[in-house]
């Protein structure tokens, strides 16, 4: 019989093993279709390598090049914050809202927040005011995203803001910069910077600015002024860069994206697969499929759920305690159901959601997929839907799987 020498390679995240055998060949043909009978181990060996990633004190992993992409983070955070500040001062120097050059540095030097208080009442000079708006467009608040924001730091950062909220309202002040610049004349130690402010409280203060000065100087605070002030340069944010290109092609139907993971139907595939996939586990070990009965069953319960555990399907099913299920062999406890549709059914009135049409369902996820502003979607909530604001406040609240699936 001819005898045959088979490498065998073990690859890791950072290391690869290997191994050289002798066989002999007792069986005709070629690949798979051969049969070979090991006869001794010619080598072995091992290599070690550093994994590709850093660890971190409590061992978690992260990436080599974090740091690096953190730092150009901030860079262009930078960048683009003093990009927005030249073209304001730029804008205001040509409409007269700021001095030149030489007039400039002395302006600075005014508190600001004593001219965000008192532009509420009084007439300010234009350079006056134009250095109030300058101070405004430095710290202009914090803005959610409710796509991308992580839940835990947003409630940290809206917690503050919500308790600044009540101490502004409770103080009597009309705005963000009253409040700060009656605190501080109040205490001179008392440092200002320090709270966590939200982008509308800004926006509130900037319309009441500059519909007061606006009654001094019909004639330059123009609308066309305004929003060029506001709305294109102190308030612009540039959207999310589109990444669509990166979504890979459906492996079923031709020229089509795949589907995002929190669409219904992406759910009810992936609750149907891990249904397909449960076999029982009798007590005398015979593995059998579920029956067309037991399928029906468990889909139509599932698909109102969250998520079930194995005890409970085992009770649904009339089996033993005793009984298992092959997906518990590998430590799972439960299967998903349609998380995004309980979510939903939580927020509408009890059968309200199940009442609506397909097409409005798929438009009530597609928003809560997509839209980025919780603005737009408490809109749609309110005229579309007709959902009261505490239904809002828990629509805003839902989060449903981000990525797209693969099969």
């Amino acid at each position: 019989m001819a005898e045959v020498k088979t490498l065998g390679i073990d690859l890791g995240p950072h290391s690869i093993g290997w191994a050289l055998i002798e066989e002999e060949k007792i069986k005709g043909g070629s690949g798979a279709k051969s049969l070979c009978l090991p006869l001794r181990l010619l080598a072995t060996g091992v290599r070690v390598f550093p994994e590709g990633i850093d660890r971190t004190p409590q061992g978690s992993e992260k990436s080599r090049s974090a740091k690096r992409r953190e730092a150009r983070g901030a860079r262009k955070i930078h960048k683009r914050r003093n990009r927005r500040k030249d073209k304001l001062r730029t804008l205001m120097k040509v409409n007269g809202l700021l001095p030149n050059d030489e007039g400039l540095t002395t302006l600075m030097l005014m508190d600001p927040y004593q001219l965000r208080s008192e532009g509420l009442d009084r007439k300010l000079t234009l350079h006056e005011f134009g250095r109030a708006l300058y101070h405004i467009c430095q710290r202009r608040g914090f803005r959610s995203n409710r796509k991308t924001d992580n839940p835990k730091d947003t409630g940290v950062v809206l917690g503050d803001i919500n308790d600044l909220r009540v101490e502004i309202e409770t103080s009597g002040s009309r705005t963000l910069g009253e409040f700060l610049y009656n605190k501080h004349s109040g205490d001179k130690a008392l440092r200002i910077r320090g709270h966590y402010t939200h982008r509308d409280m800004y926006i509130k203060e900037f319309e009441l600015l500059w519909e007061n000065q606006k009654a001094y100087y019909p004639e330059v605070l123009t609308e066309e002024l305004k929003s060029d002030v506001g709305q294109r340069t102190i308030f612009f944010q540039r959207p999310l860069k589109i990444q669509k290109f990166l979504i890979g092609k459906c492996e079923y139907e031709d020229g089509k994206k795949r589907s995002p993971r929190g669409t219904w139907y992406a759910q009810r595939f992936r609750m149907l697969q891990d249904v397909n996939n449960l076999e029982v586990i009798e007590t005398t070990g015979e593995v059998r499929p579920l029956t067309t009965e037991e399928w029906e069953r468990i889909v139509q319960n599932l698909g109102k759920k969250k998520e079930m555990t194995f005890d409970a399907m085992k009770k649904l099913l009339g089996l033993t305690e005793e009984a298992r299920f092959n997906i518990e062999e590998g430590g799972r406890n439960k299967l998903k159901g349609n998380a995004v549709e309980w979510e939903l059914r939580q927020v509408f009135k009890k059968g309200t959601y199940d009442s609506l049409s397909v097409e409005i369902r798929d438009e009530i996820i597609h928003d809560v997929l997509f839209l980025d502003s919780e603005k737009v979607l408490t809109r749609h909530a309110r005229t579309r839907w007709g959902l009261d604001e505490t239904q809002i406040v828990r629509l805003n609240k839902i989060r449903p799987d981000s990525g797209y699936l693969h099969l």
